[in-house]
């Protein structure tokens, strides 16, 4: 692997920090050719247009140079990379905000300025993440006191300064409602009992503590709880998981457990918090909790029990209520939530309603003549997500198909009623 040989614009470096600094493997990156690059891609490529290398997967490009930089270091902060050399031209480096970033990112990096003045680069050095119950002394550096907490030393929201926009915090407003609405709903917090028959297992990150027992047939969680969290939001992200890991396999709560707590928490909010793809490793640091103890709950399983079931085949089948549910009761309650969506969002109480349903989990749309075509499958998905989370969790929303409408057509396709006398 490429190493670094750009020197330090800071003299004053001591050689300790030097030399810790060459012992690191780096991953060298040019910021501008990689912005030139996704930004190719996506106009280039039906799919596939993720940038190289592979731990950027999930970054997203920001046109705001410093939110962008932020996504690359965070990314890496989730990967097994220890340093990153982020080569810069002068006019991006120019719009770099470079305290914001390192206060932002002081949790999980020490970032230094280094090259020339004609090409300058970002030293990135990540901070190991080490869990307490590894026999670490100390729990691992917190990231910055997230939107929402109320800690006195803290300012959850940092002000502009000198006309510079800072980096949002760690989370963003769309998920403050539900934040609060978890709040004032915490009934997975204290201690959790084993159960004959049932894996008992307890996992760390820090200071919080996911409790479980797990049935050892199923592999199904079967009870969940959780002890030392203490800001808000943590006890927020806590509480949602211990929510809804009962039911999941061990393996689905590993694979997509923080995926669900993202989902769960920005229910009510339909804009996302960062541009393309949200996943738990870009929509915020506050996400690395759920991440973190999902991941090594599955490990403590595997080495409690021997599991081997690592492919997720993991498909939730409707809820008993919408399964006792006959069709025309399933309509009507859909038409119902249906129309009461379409006047919050200033369109007329039909311009969407079901048609039909066709087995447990799809259901069939029609659209009226008021809304664009064009904005159908938007309208859709945002419908979805609204009556998943009210009336039913599996739904799959489709679109009617558009009848064609040219009559000439439509008498050259009708069959013919006279007979063929031949």
């Amino acid at each position: 692997m490429k190493r670094s040989t750009t020197l330090s614009r800071k003299p004053e470096l001591s050689s300790t920090s030097s030399s810790r600094s060459c012992a690191l493997s780096t991953h060298d990156i040019d910021y501008d050719r990689l912005a030139r690059s996704y930004t190719s891609a996506l106009n280039d490529k039906l799919r596939y247009f993720r940038p190289e290398p592979d731990f950027l997967e999930t970054w997203v490009h920001d046109e705001n140079v410093t939110r962008s930089v932020a996504g690359i270091i965070d990314a890496a902060s989730t990967s097994s990379i220890e340093a990153l050399n982020i080569a810069f031209s002068q006019p991006s480096f120019a719009e770099l905000q470079l305290e914001a970033l390192r206060q932002a990112l002081a949790p999980v990096a020490t970032i230094e300025v280094v090259g020339t003045h004609e090409r300058p680069s970002l030293r990135v050095e990540l901070k190991a993440q080490v869990a307490v119950d590894s026999g670490a002394q100390e729990p691992p550096p917190r990231p910055q006191p997230v939107h929402g907490e109320s800690r006195p030393a803290a300012n959850p929201r940092p002000e502009k300064t000198d006309g510079q926009e800072p980096i949002p915090q760690a989370l963003a407003p769309q998920y403050v409602e539900a934040v609060e609405a978890a709040l004032h709903s915490i009934k997975h917090g204290g201690e959790l009992s084993p159960t004959i028959g049932q894996v008992h297992l307890a996992v760390a990150e820090g200071e919080v503590s996911l409790h479980v027992n797990i049935d050892a047939q199923s592999h199904a969680i079967c009870a969940a709880r959780h002890q030392g969290a203490r800001s808000r939001n943590e006890i927020a992200l806590v509480e949602t998981l211990c929510r809804l890991l009962p039911g999941l396999p061990v393996q689905e709560a590993a694979d997509h457990g923080a995926l669900r707590v993202e989902r769960a928490l920005r229910a009510r909010a339909e804009d996302r918090p960062v541009p393309g793809v949200v996943m738990p490793e870009n929509a915020s640091l506050a996400f690395r909790l759920p991440l973190a103890l999902t991941r090594k709950l599955v490990s403590a399983y595997t080495e409690a029990t021997g599991y081997s079931g690592h492919a997720n085949h993991f498909d939730p089948a409707p809820s008993k209520r919408w399964r006792a549910t006959d069709r025309a009761d399933r309509l009507a309650e859909l038409a119902e939530a249906t129309g009461r969506w379409c006047v919050e969002h200033g369109l007329s109480s039909d311009a969407v309603y079901p048609v039909e349903v066709l087995d447990d989990h799809r259901v069939i749309f029609a659209l009226d003549e008021g809304p664009d075509r064009r904005r159908a499958q938007s309208l859709l998905m945002k419908l979805e997500r609204s009556l998943q989370s009210q009336v039913e969790g599996t739904l799959e929303l489709c679109l009617q198909e558009m009848r064609d409408r040219n009559k000439l057509r439509q008498l050259e396709a009708r069959p013919s009623n006279r007979n063929d006398s031949r």
